[in-house]
């Protein structure tokens, strides 16, 4: 792959710890390995880890996924952060990032319990 804003990527994070403060949390971004939306690898998760940096994040995929942008801009849960990283916890490789959530899914532990199912 050389040019990867060519392609769509419809995966799903994973949140990782309760709030620590301000709204903010821990959330696994993608895994590697095989996903809905291909197979990503420790290298291509490690080149484009960038493009997960600062971008909304909602709480279910898209209606039509070929057509993301017909989602409602209120519908956006939160941001993720400006520094995205690969590691490895517990034998699983992937990208994770701090969000900021919007405070309306922060409120009373939504957020948390709409993603620990």
């Amino acid at each position: 792959v050389t040019d990867m804003s060519a392609i769509k990527i419809a995966e799903h994070g994973k949140l990782l710890t309760e709030s620590a403060k301000d709204g903010k949390f821990v959330v696994r971004v993608i895994t590697e390995g095989e996903g809905s939306s291909g197979v990503y690898s420790r290298e291509l998760l490690e080149k484009y880890k960038d493009v997960f940096a600062e971008r909304p994040m909602f709480m279910n995929h898209p209606v039509d996924p070929n057509a993301p942008w017909e989602r409602d801009i209120r519908d956006i849960a939160g941001r993720t952060g400006s520094t995205v990283e690969y590691r490895v916890e517990d034998g699983l490789g992937a990208l994770y990032t701090e969000v900021k959530v919007d405070a309306r899914w922060a409120a009373g532990g939504v957020w948390s319990e709409c993603l620990s199912h």
